[in-house]
């Protein structure tokens, strides 16, 4: 499956925001008129909707990072690397992080919770951040690949498993 074509649209407070892995942005529409608000470009790709939390609209890229953007301005509050170490490789003729974050950042009990990784032999990483500051609260690793959304019920964090593995 692939979750480039169309991110799902976020509407908070006369607002649409809509993430684009083409132009590695995060874009902000008036909801009535339709009128483009800002851009915000991240470091990489930006596969999956953001979450309104408060006055930031959060979201993570390719580039490793978990972003926190003023929802008013677009302007950036915080960038927060997931994984505990940096690295980068060419994916679709593009420079992404050896750590991206491919699956959706989820909201819950004052927290973001997101992962970073795509092959578990080099480390998959599961983090819950502060989303006003985005300091890490925890970082785990994990022994499979996140896609797609995270899910919480009370206190159990759920997720899609891949089984994705490098090719020989």
């Amino acid at each position: 499956a692939t979750y480039d074509y169309a991110p799902e649209p976020v509407v908070a407070g006369g607002r649409g925001y809509v993430a684009s892995s083409t132009d590695e942005a995060l874009f902000c529409w008036d909801a009535a008129s339709g009128k483009r608000l800002w851009m915000f470009r991240a470091g990489g790709a930006v596969r999956f909707a953001p979450v309104v939390a408060g006055a930031n609209v959060c979201f993570g890229s390719d580039d490793g990072a978990v972003y926190g953007v003023d929802a008013a301005s677009g302007t950036l509050r915080w960038r927060q690397r997931v994984a505990p170490r940096t690295g980068f490789a060419f994916h679709d003729g593009r420079l992404m992080s050896a750590w991206p974050v491919r699956g959706g950042v989820t909201l819950a009990n004052g927290k973001l919770y997101c992962g970073a990784g795509v092959f578990p032999e080099q480390g998959v990483f599961l983090a819950a951040l502060d989303p006003e500051s985005g300091a890490p609260d925890w970082v785990r690793q994990v022994p499979n690949t996140i896609h797609g959304g995270l899910f919480v019920d009370g206190d159990t964090l759920s997720f899609d498993l891949s089984s994705a593995q490098a090719a020989d």
